[in-house]
């Protein structure tokens, strides 16, 4: 028999605590992609390779 605080099992409130920790987790994380892009895009880094990946420049890009 599982053990019961005011109707709701430990296993349940366990469970509950966990999902919502990884959706709270989930939302973090996007909310610092957001703002890491944001940061990135305001200094300007990333300007200049069209390739996508940090050695264009030693192949060929700007100088």
């Amino acid at each position: 028999m599982a053990f019961r605080i005011r109707g709701v099992s430990l296993y349940d409130a366990a469970h509950r605590g966990i999902a919502y920790s990884l959706v709270g987790l989930f939302a973090w994380g996007v909310v610092m992609i957001g703002a890491v892009h944001r940061d990135n895009m305001r200094r300007g880094e990333g300007m200049g390779t069209t390739s996508g990946y940090a050695g264009a420049d030693e192949a060929g890009g700007r100088e």
